[in-house]
């Protein structure tokens, strides 16, 4: 029965898929494709992943309560980081982004981004501090170049680092939009680098071009959007319940059962990560 099902899911979604390659419109949808329980294998005792990233050959999670992080390939997970262990220790981790084949994690107190390669080798670390103090940041991007971006609320600006860490400047003053308040969520870099910030506190969606100027607005309709992807030419929006809403479309939701953590896109996918386990959506599939 079960192969059967999975028979039939499998011929829906070659149907619809070639009805869009004849050009026939349908509104967004999500279909569950995988459902990975991480309690086997990636969560225990002292691992318990709240963010991820994608590497060419596996999954990068970062414990943030721990201050680890975990390389997943294979089934297999390799776990570094923690408290006072050297240059590659982690102290107040509370972002992450990949690049090619290195890890960047963000520590808000240390005012730093540690660098690893995919095998969680230590590389360099990045101080990112001022002269007149701390920047504190609390969320991280990173373009096609390399070039690595923040955002700090103490001055509610986003500073960028080239990818040799030789260079810190402001890339946006957010003090200069007025509507702009302070309650920027979520922030990532798309199509072309183009660059999109999420406030949570005004459900508005600001899309900037790839040297900062302001380019649209967007409206959001689901409650409490906390995290936007890119997908292709446009832009994902979702909340921790599992409401999802394309940027000018109706949103939906995801059958999830469980407040979302983190996603991340990889290619046409969704991947879902709650308190116990990674969830797959094939989001190219129509209703």
């Amino acid at each position: 029965m079960r192969h059967r099902k999975n028979h039939l899911k499998n011929r829906h979604i070659f149907f619809f898929s070639f009805l869009l390659f004849c050009g026939v419109a349908f509104p967004q949808a999500a279909i569950e494709v995988g459902r990975i329980d991480l309690t086997r294998n990636v969560i225990g005792p002292e691992f318990h992943p709240y963010r991820l990233v994608k590497i060419p050959n596996g999954l990068i999670f970062l414990d943030t309560q721990n201050r680890r992080i975990g390389s997943w390939a294979s089934d297999t997970l390799l776990i570094k980081g923690g408290f006072g262990v050297g240059e590659s220790g982690l102290f107040d981790p509370v972002d992450m982004v990949s690049h090619q084949l290195d890890v960047y994690v963000l520590d808000r107190t240390e005012n730093r981004i540690s660098r690893f390669d995919a095998q969680l080798n230590f590389i360099q670390s990045i101080p990112i501090a001022e002269d007149d103090g701390g920047l504190f940041p609390t969320s991280m991007g990173i373009d096609s170049r390399g070039w690595l971006y923040f955002y700090s609320p103490e001055t509610h600006e986003i500073y960028r680092s080239n990818s040799n860490a030789s260079q810190l400047n402001t890339f946006l003053d957010l003090n200069t939009f007025p509507t702009a308040e302070d309650c920027m969520a979520s922030m990532r870099f798309g199509l072309k680098d183009q660059f999109a910030l999420l406030y949570n506190c005004i459900n508005e969606v600001h899309l900037f071009s790839r040297s900062g100027k302001l380019e649209r607005r967007f409206k959001v309709t689901i409650e409490e959007p906390f995290l936007i992807l890119p997908f292709h030419k446009s832009w994902i929006v979702l909340n921790e319940r599992g409401d999802i809403q394309f940027i000018g479309e109706t949103p939906f939701t995801l059958d999830i059962n469980k407040p979302i953590m983190d996603a991340i896109m990889d290619g046409r996918f969704l991947n879902v990560l709650t308190d116990k386990e990674l969830i797959i959506f094939d989001i190219n599939v129509p209703q």
